[in-house]
């Protein structure tokens, strides 16, 4: 019988799922002041190897079920249900996964290209971080200024 990590990580994946959703709704209207788009991305990101995780441990699980219901020929409807439920989780998993990929690659595009459109990835002047590393503050101020 497989070890049942897989459940506890896949839970603890939604849960986190949540929470980062539940501050994005909050920052995003709310309290836009707790906004940061970089700390956006990196949630992102950790979100997205998260559920990855959590995909690979119930597509593991259900692989060991596969193994183990072809052994018996009658399984006991309990433990047939489990079975079922770990391929619906896994495949659920995958789904939410690939959604949540699909938001990072959207959520980089549109900060590459607001970088673009403010000239900071290639006007030094526009980001005061290249022309001053010692007083990343400095400089920049009126329509030029980021607002992160």
């Amino acid at each position: 019988m497989p070890e049942s990590d897989a459940y506890a990580f896949a839970f603890f994946a939604f849960a986190w799922a949540a929470l980062y959703l539940l501050y994005l709704v909050l920052s995003m209207t709310a309290l836009p002041v707790a906004y940061n788009i970089w700390a956006h991305l990196a949630l992102e990101c950790v979100t997205v190897v998260f559920w990855l995780v959590a995909f690979a441990l119930l597509a593991r699980n259900a692989s060991d079920y596969s193994s183990v219901e072809s052994d018996y020929i009658n399984l006991d409807k309990s433990v047939y249900d489990l079975y079922m439920a770990t391929y619906s989780a896994a495949g659920l998993s995958a789904l939410v996964w690939l959604l949540f990929v699909a938001t990072l690659v959207w959520l980089g595009f549109n900060v590459h290209r607001h970088l673009h459109q403010k000239g900071v990835a290639t006007n030094p002047a526009a980001n005061p971080a290249m022309t001053n590393p010692v007083n990343p503050n400095a400089g920049v101020q009126g329509p030029n200024a980021l607002p992160y």
